[in-house]
């Protein structure tokens, strides 16, 4: 064997080893590419809107929302007729006996939209506003004001509109605050925010749906206060749309009397609030009741504006009785607003007790 055979017979082949479906080097490698691709649609679909500003929803934000929605319903409550001129002007005159019923009433849905204010004051104070029971509170405010936006708007658009230019503008401007105010907390809360520049709508979107699918979930419980906080949201949300799809029907079924269409406007009103604010305000106060945490200070400042609420509607509704001004529906309507009361008044003083 010469010495160029010997050098050849002494060389190593080197083959590719094959990497079979099962090895740790495959798994590896698509481990990593995998927690890549998670990573890259992660990051996208987190870069959903920008963060809002912090002074948007900051106690002291909701805080002054807060006063101005109770500064509001002073005069509604007290100078009914007052409030009737600056609102309706030569419209109110002569002035309804419905004026008076309506404009307190109607203050009793501002008291329950600045309670609510309070409770997410607590909230934002304690860095809770990511809650579930938060962001119901938060979409309640919206509803209540866009609703209210709409019945202004719809109505100031109509020839000869009961509105005057100062209470048409002086409302809208308390109803945008609201909004502001409140979606932007939302917006904070809930990654969603106000702007879609990053992203675009339909994201954000999916974002928003993503953000409200459980604010509707809630532990069934037998607790007697849950059934109660649930028969009263169920009933709320139910007069609310009565009150605002056929507002002369149940204005004669309650007062017995349709006179103007400021009161049917008032009327409508009032079920704004009935629908947002008061029905959102008992569902969460359900929700307390089903964890058994309604001895928790948000829990009291939402028991402590459903009974101011159930309070009002109790002074304006009992006169009635036995009068001219009873409609059919009234009797009805006491029973409703004085359990409201009992129930909330009770978990205001004592809690879960």
């Amino acid at each position: 064997m010469t010495s160029v055979q010997h050098a050849n017979a002494n060389l190593v082949t080197f083959r590719p080893i094959p990497l079979q479906r099962g090895s740790l080097t495959v798994r590896a490698l698509r481990t990593k590419g995998s927690q890549e691709d998670k990573t890259s649609k992660r990051t996208n679909r987190d870069r959903v809107a920008e963060p809002v500003d912090s002074a948007v929803s900051s106690p002291g934000a909701y805080g002054i929302l807060a006063g101005i929605l109770g500064a509001l319903a002073l005069p509604a409550a007290f100078v009914p007729h007052s409030a009737a001129d600056f609102l309706f002007g030569a419209a109110a005159q002569p002035h309804d006996l419905l004026h008076e019923p309506l404009f307190r009433i109607l203050s009793s849905g501002l008291l329950s939209a600045s309670f609510v204010s309070m409770a997410l004051r607590l909230g934002a104070r304690t860095g809770d506003l990511d809650s579930s029971v938060n962001k119901r509170l938060e979409l309640g405010l919206v509803v209540f004001a866009t609703i209210n936006t709409l019945l202004q708007t719809t109505s100031a658009a109509q020839p000869g509109s009961v509105l005057t230019f100062p209470g048409f503008w002086a409302t809208a401007a308390v109803l945008g605050l609201t909004v502001t105010i409140a979606w932007g907390g939302f917006g904070k809360a809930s990654e969603y925010g106000l702007s879609l520049k990053r992203a675009g709508p339909l994201p954000a979107v999916k974002k928003f749906q993503d953000d409200t699918a459980d604010l509707g979930g809630s532990v069934q419980s037998g607790r007697i206060k849950s059934i109660a906080y649930t028969v009263l949201t169920a009933g709320f949300f139910a007069a609310g749309i009565s009150y605002l799809y056929a507002p002369e029907t149940t204005l004669q079924a309650v007062f017995n009397d349709v006179k103007g269409d400021e009161c049917v406007f008032l009327w409508r009103a009032i079920g704004a609030a009935l629908v947002s604010v008061v029905s959102v305000t008992s569902y969460s106060l359900k929700e307390g009741a089903d964890d058994g945490s309604l001895g928790d200070r948000p829990f009291k400042i939402l028991n402590a504006g459903l009974a101011l609420t159930s309070f009002v509607h109790l002074l304006v509704f009992v006169p009635l009785l036995g009068g001219d001004h009873a409609g059919p529906l009234l009797p009805a309507l006491l029973g409703v607003w004085g359990t409201s009361f009992a129930v909330s008044a009770s978990g205001a003083y004592r809690g879960s007790d």
